[in-house]
C-alpha cells in the first residue's frame, strides 16, 4: 500500500487494486489558465478563444509526469488526462472521466 501525507492532517492508504486519473482540466473559455506558475498557485490571462483549450501550446506541466511517475512507481494503475492539450470541453471531460471510471482523481487547481 501506498501511503500518501495530506497537509500533515491524516495519511491515506491506496490499495494496489484502485484506478487513478490524473486530470489537469482545460482552460474555460476567453482564459488561459497556467496552474504550476507563481509557486503552484497558477496564473491566467485573457485569451480571445471563446471554447475550452489553451490559445497557445500548453506550455509543459511537470506535476502530470512526477505524479505518475511516482504513483505508477508503487505499481498503482493510472490514467491522465490533459484537459488543455485536448481542447476538452466540461463534456468531453466528464466522458472521458467515466470511460476510465476512476477510483481516485488526482487534479491541480489554480487560484486564479
Amino acid at each position: 500500500m501506498l501511503s500518501l501525507g495530506v497537509k500533515n492532517l491524516k495519511r491515506i492508504k491506496l490499495s494496489k487494486n484502485i484506478k487513478i486519473l490524473i486530470l489537469n482540466l482545460p482552460s474555460p473559455p476567453k482564459m488561459d489558465v497556467c496552474r504550476d506558475f507563481a509557486g503552484g498557485y497558477g496564473v491566467a490571462w485573457p485569451a480571445k478563444r471563446g471554447s475550452y483549450g489553451q490559445s497557445r501550446k500548453p506550455i509543459f506541466n511537470p506535476f502530470i509526469p512526477y505524479i505518475m511517475t511516482s504513483l505508477s512507481g508503487e505499481g498503482l494503475e493510472c490514467y491522465v488526462i490533459d484537459g488543455q492539450q485536448k481542447k476538452l470541453d466540461d463534456k468531453g471531460v466528464i466522458q472521458y472521466v467515466n470511460k476510465i471510471n476512476p477510483d481516485l482523481i488526482i487534479s491541480m487547481i489554480g487560484l486564479p
